[in-house]
Formats: structure tokens, sequence, C-alpha cells
């Protein structure tokens, strides 16, 4: 890398000055956008948490009641979620005594952390990789930034589940592997030990973090530093190793439910074509390497943005390749090979092997911190042009930035007092008693608010898993006598199953999209009262 005295122009300060001005700002809009729903009521329980974060947000509340790692109400054991952030979920809602309303608030701003927590680890991996002076560690920081004001990044790092601590978790891997290879040589064995260590604790943020500590594998015993193939070998296979040590309990606790995989992945991966997830990819893919470009979901698949995406990424990769091959710093090399053989096997895995093709910007999420990195990469390249060029190209790629960071932020605020899921979740609260059960493919916003909600899509219940793969959850529903089952408009054709006779329509709103079957002889809160009231008179 060149040093401040090879730049054609004697302005560095002014562009350190400008350059901390950007931190400054996008730092600004990334903070605000995060933290205003924590102080507005209003947006508390609407903005930001998922469908699937609040499956994990249920778990950890179980857990923090003493119900365990479970669902409905305690009743149904569970495996599926990621572990790590689980319990770091249910020990807020222990210190909170278990309130919804402190628990969510809290774990947001855990959120906000873990989203500062990792643009501070970019800017350092940052400073690693390019420099320490001056120049190098203002990009550094920029990169930092410019992740966390990335609309792609923001609302992956604030969605209650496991996605922004394990962006912390993936960036440090990252940057520990990178420092400890400065040095030629041999790695010492406690060294070796504590990085594997580091690798299982990622993998219990995460369980796909296997794919990463496969990447780091080979890249370390490829690496020519000083050591021979023999020895890398050995290191990385102890490595290996003691990252079993602090994910053994999880496989031992997933192989109580009969698989190694967690049930979520099993019934995210259930009748799942070859290739099923292959077209969205390339879109998915092209978002995450612009980090400021959002794609809309229903039009990913379309053959115009699936070939204009598929060239947008291979020109970013060919362009990392190709400054890869021209670096002589061994870190770069080492950074560089371990992320994309990450990103390649993130891709292979998903984009053939998995469903949920809904969730793949949530896959690809982890690749976003080194994604940042290579802007910064290119912003320092921009440095060494001359003064008016340098000026007019770096004002014009900050104002994109800072429309597209912005305007993200006013969006996801103008949309903030709504969940997709709230009119089921205010239909449950206002006719359903805390004693009925309700049943629902979607479980997750649901179950977090009434305790007594059953999963019939398999994801987190065993037993409604092994009914969907006989093809009987008709059956399953009829033998679970719930009250009602809730969810989407979609669940009302349910009403002409023959499996489910003893169950009647009771809603069916498509402009509401909120669908309500109830067994023969349950009633609603409100009839419940009218009933009530006649046997006083």
């Amino acid at each position: 890398m060149p040093s401040p005295a090879d730049h054609p122009d004697s302005e560095p300060t002014g562009v350190v000055r400008w350059l901390g001005v950007g931190v400054l700002v996008l730092a600004l809009v990334g903070t605000l956008a995060r933290v205003v729903p924590l102080v507005d009521s209003a947006r508390l329980f609407h903005q930001f948490p998922t469908e699937d974060g609040y499956l994990s947000l249920t778990i950890a509340r179980n857990i923090a009641l003493g119900k365990g790692m479970a669902v409905a109400d305690g009743s149904v054991a569970t495996n599926g979620t990621q572990p790590l952030v689980t319990f770091l979920w249910a020990a807020v809602f222990w210190l909170v005594d278990g309130s919804r309303e402190a628990g969510v608030r809290t774990i947001l701003a855990l959120e906000v952390g873990f989203s500062a927590l990792t643009a501070f680890l970019i800017a350092r991996l940052g400073v690693t990789l390019f420099g320490h002076d001056r120049l190098r560690a203002a990009v550094s920081r920029l990169a930092g930034a410019l992740w966390f004001a990335s609309p792609v990044a923001l609302p992956h790092t604030m969605n209650c589940l496991e996605t922004g601590p394990y962006a912390a978790a993936v960036t440090g891997s990252i940057l520990a592997f990178v420092k400890l290879g400065r040095r030629p040589g041999p790695w010492g064995w406690l060294t070796v030990a504590a990085f594997g260590f580091g690798l299982g604790i990622t993998f219990l943020a995460r369980n796909d973090a296997v794919l990463l500590c496969a990447s780091i594998a080979v890249t370390h015993v490829l690496s020519k530093d000083g050591a021979s193939y023999g020895r890398r070998f050995a290191e990385a296979a102890v490595m290996g190793l003691v990252a079993l040590i602090p994910a053994a309990p999880w496989f031992a606790y997933n192989l109580s439910f009969g698989h190694l995989v967690p049930i979520s992945g099993r019934a995210e991966s259930e009748a799942v074509a070859l290739g099923e997830n292959l077209r969205g990819l390339p879109a998915v893919l092209a978002e995450t390497v612009s980090l400021f470009v959002l794609i809309p979901h229903q039009v990913e698949g379309r053959l115009p943005i699936v070939l204009g995406s598929t060239v947008v990424v291979a020109a970013f990769v060919s362009v990392v390749v190709v400054a890869l091959r021209r670096s002589h710093s061994s870190m770069m090399l080492r950074a560089g090979a371990s992320v994309l053989g990450f990103a390649t096997l993130l891709a292979l895995y998903y984009g053939l092997f998995f469903g949920a093709g809904w969730f793949l910007s949530r896959y690809m999420f982890p690749l976003t911190p080194f994604v940042a990195i290579a802007w910064g990469a290119g912003l320092l390249a921009l440095t060494r042009l001359r003064a008016p060029l340098r000026r007019g190209l770096g004002a014009a790629f900050l104002a994109v930035v800072f429309v597209s960071s912005s305007g993200h932020g006013y969006r996801l605020h103008a949309r903030g007092t709504k969940h997709q899921h709230d009119q089921v979740v205010n239909w449950a609260r206002e006719n359903v008693a805390n004693e009925q059960w309700i049943a629902a493919i979607q479980s997750g916003t649901l179950g977090f608010f009434h305790d007594r909600v059953l999963n019939l899509d398999g994801k987190v219940s065993p037993e409604a898993l092994a009914a969907r793969q006989a093809d009987r959850i008709p059956a399953y529903v009829e033998a679970k006598r719930a009250d009602f089952l809730v969810d989407w408009a979609g669940i009302a054709s349910w009403a002409k199953l023959p499996g489910l006779s003893s169950y009647e329509l009771l809603v069916n709103d498509p402009v509401a999209n909120l669908g309500v079957l109830r067994r023969r002889g349950s009633l609603t809160v409100p009839e419940a009262r009218r009933a009530s009231g006649q046997a006083a008179r």
C-alpha cells in the first residue's frame, strides 16, 4: 500500500477531516434509526422484531421463567433456535422478571451495542489490513460507519435474532485470524487452542459458522508463512477439536431430538428441491455487495434482475480477486481467502440445499462487514487521485450513501407503528382467554404475546414436524384440540380440509390478512361474557 507521502497532492489533513465528518454523519444516521423505537412505546414491539425474532424472544423468556428451552407455555421442548443469543436474551428477561416490554427494550438496546461493536471491529480490521497512519485509520473508521448506516445491515442488526451478534462474532474471528497470522512461523499451541475455542463460541452464535471454520482451516493450512503444511494441518485440526468443546453441549442437546441439525433447519429444508434458491441468490448477493441498494423480494427472481445482479456480483468479486493478487500483504491475502471461501460456502449451501428463500438476505448478512472493508479499500484508492477528481467522486459517493441510509431509516420509521402480525395478535388479545389454546403456522409473534400457542409448521415443535412429514397436520390439530387456529388469511382455506371437521370458519378477512377457525363449542372472550351475563340474569 502507498504511504501518505505518495499522494499526488499535499492535503492529507483535509481528506482526514472530511472523512471524519462522513463518519460522524453516518454514525448519527445509524444511531437515530436504531434508537428511536427504544424510546417510543408505539414502535417498540413493531418496528424491528421479526416473526422469527419473536420466536427467539419467546424461547428466551420461557427459559427465564423456568420453563426451559420450550414454546407453548413450556409444554413443548425445542432446539429450533440459535443457543448463544437465546441464553443472552434469557438473562435479560430474568433480570426484568419476564416483563415483555422491559425485556424487548433492553434487548434492542443490546442490539445497538452489538452493531456499534461490529462497526468498531470493522474499523480495527481496516487498520490491520490498510495500515495505521491517519489517512488509513480514517478510511477504516469510515468503512465501519458505512456498515453501521447501511440499509442492508440495519434491519438485520435489530431483528431480535442472532444476526447482529453473529456479525460481530464473525468479524472478530477474521480479525483475530489475520492478527495471529502477522508473524510467520508456527503458532503456539495455547494460541491455537484459544482461537479454536473462539470459533466454537461463534458457532454457538449461529450454526452455519461451521462454514467459516472450514474456510479458515483451509486458508490456514495453505498459508505460505514459514510453517510446513503438516504443522499447519495439525494446528487446524487442534482448532477444530477445541471448537467442539463449547459446541458439544449443543450437539448433545440436538441429538436428544434425534438429529445434529436443529429442528428449525430441518423444517426449512423439508421437501426442498436442489437449487431451489439459486434464482433469487444473485439479487441478494448484489444487495450484499452494494450495502446501500435494496431489491424488492417480489422481483428478485425476474430474469433481468437475475442477469443484472449476476454481472454486478461478478464484477465486484473480480475486482476483489485482482486486488488480492496484486497485494503483497500476507494479512490481506489471509483475510481475502478466508472470507471468499466463507462466501462461496454460504452461497452454495443456501442456494443449493436450503429452503426459505425469503430469508436469503439474512443468511448472506455475515458477509457485509467484509464488503464494507472492500469499499474502504476502494475509498483508499480514491484518495490517491488528484484533488478535484477525488473531491467530486468522494462527495458523490457520500451523498448517495447518505440519501440511501437516511431514506431507508425514514421508511422504517414511517412504517414503524405496524407489524405484519399485528392483526393476528390483536384478535387473539381481544378474543382468546389466557387459558385457551391457539394453533398457528406462524407462531413466533403470536406465541410471544399469548403463551398457549401450538406451532404447526414444525420449526420449533418435533411433533408438528413429524406430522408435517407424514402429511397429517389436520389429524395433529384435531388431536391437540386447540380452541382456535389464528393466522394470516390463508388459514381460512383449512376450513375445507376433511380432517378438520370439528373446526368451523370464524373469520376470513383477506383485507386485514386474518383468518380464524375455532373448535366447535369454544367461545371467544366476548361470547363467554355475554353467555355469563345471560346466565346471571
